[in-house]
């Protein structure tokens, strides 16, 4: 395995983990900004391999509050 593939390389259980901890980020935060009028909201985000790994989070403006 060349070493560009080994950093893209995450093992299961940390990206387990790194995606739960993101999906509760994700609803915490979309509530606190439901909570406080704000018109955006978290509607996805993405897990990027390296050392060490990282979440992009991905935030739209939304039209109404049915989110």
């Amino acid at each position: 395995m060349a070493i560009g593939e080994k950093l893209l390389d995450i093992r299961d259980d940390v990206a387990i983990k790194l995606i739960t901890k993101a999906a509760e980020k994700k609803d915490r935060v979309n509530a606190e900004l439901k909570e406080n009028g704000v018109k955006a909201r978290i509607t996805s985000f993405e897990l990027q391999p390296g050392v060490p790994p990282s979440i992009v989070f991905c935030v739209d403006e939304v039209s109404d509050d049915s989110q």
